[in-house]
């Protein structure tokens, strides 16, 4: 038994689609027809149909790229995750970095490791509001944030 995630059917269905544009609709029509017909148990459910109809059909020669694709997907995701870490990790230790001779500047490390995050929860937060009507007052807290962090910062 074989198992298909989404991802991959998603993957192949445009391969076989593609593929599927270039033969004659009537074809296409009685060939879907007729399998349709068989999926009326999920009548309800659009996902289910197009993964089983996807399983289904054969197009031509469509490639099954979907396996590949997912499998790559994860890898990149593995790679990115641990990129991810070790990057943090750095910056975090050259942010707080402390030898015993000097205090660690607390301002140094809200100004590298807090208020870009902060920053790019603004900038998605305000691109999911729709309006920046709605978002302005947390950009004013955010804008005298920045202005006391820089001020104490010169200060220092």
């Amino acid at each position: 038994m074989s198992h298909f995630s989404l991802l991959s059917d998603l993957i192949d269905l445009d391969g076989k689609l593609e593929k599927d544009s270039t033969t004659d609709l009537d074809s296409r029509r009685q060939r879907d027809r007729r399998f349709g017909r068989s999926l009326q148990h999920d009548r309800n459910q659009p996902v289910a149909q197009i993964r089983a109809w996807l399983h289904e059909i054969t197009v031509g020669d469509a490639p099954k790229n979907g396996p590949q694709g997912a499998r790559l997907y994860h890898v990149l995701c593995v790679v990115l995750l641990v990129t991810g870490l070790l990057t943090g990790w750095g910056l975090a230790s050259a942010a707080l970095y402390y030898d015993g001779q000097q205090p660690i500047n607390v301002v140094n490390a809200v100004l590298v490791l807090v208020l870009p995050q902060d920053l790019f929860a603004g900038l998605v937060a305000d691109s999911a509001a729709g309006s920046s009507a709605a978002i302005q007052p947390v950009w004013r807290i955010r804008g005298t944030l920045v202005d006391i962090c820089l001020n104490s910062y010169e200060n220092t």
